[in-house]
């Protein structure tokens, strides 16, 4: 097994390496690192050591990376922040150490990060403070400007977090003013899994849009993850 796992990074035309529940151990290969047409790496549920190999950074096009329910230990390497195509990260049920690299919060590709550290660093105190900070946003955007702002797009990719732990909502991209002059309709826009579900046939934007989605956000906060991923029927 150990000669088979050292010859795994010279097999250079290997895109997908599936060894989930294998009982492996030892450490990640940092040879993993070479395979320029790599995109698909399950190794959770094993028994591997060691730190993730700042290498794994190398690769060209993963996609998946999924590492999750392991020993691993040390801190998470920013050089994963350089894969530009990666959708999905799972890296909890480990011992990692330290927090989750800008670099990697930043991968606009990026649909699924999930670290238990990173939950674990967030408690009640702070995920309270994300929450009414959006609430203080909206309340702004829809009472206190001349013309109502109906943002058209809450989720928690366009909620932004500084240093303290403050929400700022980002992305106004679709926003809307509301007219009361005007019939206010509008074409299908947000993020799939937090738009009202009206919206899809009545196609007129009201305040109670962004309400909707906020609901969506504050069950994702103290959740950990969205409620569609705790129940197929949300």
């Amino acid at each position: 097994m150990v000669q088979f796992q050292q010859k795994i990074g010279q097999l250079s035309s290997l895109s997908d390496l599936a060894l989930y529940r294998s009982c492996l151990d030892g450490s990640v290969l940092a040879s993993l690192g070479n395979l320029s047409n790599f995109a698909k790496l399950y190794l959770f549920n094993n028994s591997l050591s060691g730190s993730i190999p700042p290498e794994m950074g190398d690769l060209s096009n993963p996609v998946e990376l999924y590492i999750d329910t392991n020993s691993l230990t040390g801190i998470i390497p920013s050089s994963l922040g350089n894969l530009r195509n990666l959708l999905r990260l799972h890296l909890y049920n480990n011992q990692l150490s330290g927090s989750i690299p800008p670099k990697i919060g930043n991968l606009k590709n990026l649909v699924d990060l999930d670290n238990e550290a990173g939950a674990i660093g967030l408690d009640w105190s702070k995920r309270v403070n994300i929450i009414k900070g959006v609430a203080h946003a909206l309340s702004y955007m829809h009472h206190d400007c001349f013309s109502p702002v109906i943002h058209h797009n809450i989720s928690s990719k366009n909620v932004l977090l500084d240093m303290e732990y403050e929400a700022h909502v980002s992305d106004f991209g679709t926003a809307k003013l509301l007219k009361p002059d005007s019939s206010n309709w509008t074409q299908l826009a947000g993020t799939y899994g937090y738009v009202t579900p009206e919206l899809a046939y009545i196609m007129t934007v009201t305040k109670k849009c962004d309400v909707y989605s906020f609901g969506v956000l504050i069950l994702e906060v103290i959740l950990g993850k969205h409620p569609g991923d705790v129940s197929p029927h949300f």
